[in-house]
């Protein structure tokens, strides 16, 4: 699970560019890190300026972004590519493509943001009250085939 919390003042984004936004992000999961689409949530929250606050003062042009990463974290990516690349390496690339799927929704509308990433633990996740198959195994493929969960035999998961 990539959980993406947005939260913006009332109407920075209309309902079209939610669904850009969200859209560009689940490309993102499904295409190049290969998660299942329905994965992937993307939730808006909007504040009256009033109460929503940067460095102590009222603003209506801050995006702030909390990324929860269940469904991959640092060391399960490190592990799978080998020695190809760095903890450290992997973090920027991270960086560097999240930065590649706000700037579209924040730079030309002069918006300043923030992202920050929580990785949570994978055993403590369930989805449709299954624990979701590990990582990169045939089940996972098949409920990204499937864009649904599914039961599925643990021992050849």
């Amino acid at each position: 699970m990539p959980l993406w919390n947005i939260r913006t003042a009332k109407n920075v984004y209309t309902a079209a560019d939610k669904k850009a936004f969200a859209d560009s992000i689940t490309s993102f999961y499904l295409d190049v890190v290969g998660l299942p689409k329905f994965y992937t949530s993307v939730v808006f929250h909007e504040f009256d300026p009033e109460n929503f606050y940067l460095g102590g003062e009222p603003t209506d042009d801050f995006v702030l972004i909390e990324v929860l990463h269940v469904a991959r974290n640092m060391d399960e990516l490190s592990e799978k590519l080998g020695a190809t690349m760095t903890e450290d390496d992997l973090y920027s690339l991270m960086r560097e493509s999240f930065a590649g799927i706000v700037r579209p929704f924040v730079d030309d509308r002069g918006l300043r943001w923030e992202t920050a990433v929580v990785e949570g633990l994978f055993k403590s996740w369930m989805i449709d009250g299954m624990t979701p198959p590990p990582p990169f195994s045939k089940a996972e493929k098949t409920w990204a085939r499937d864009d649904k969960p599914s039961p599925y035999d643990t021992v050849s998961a």
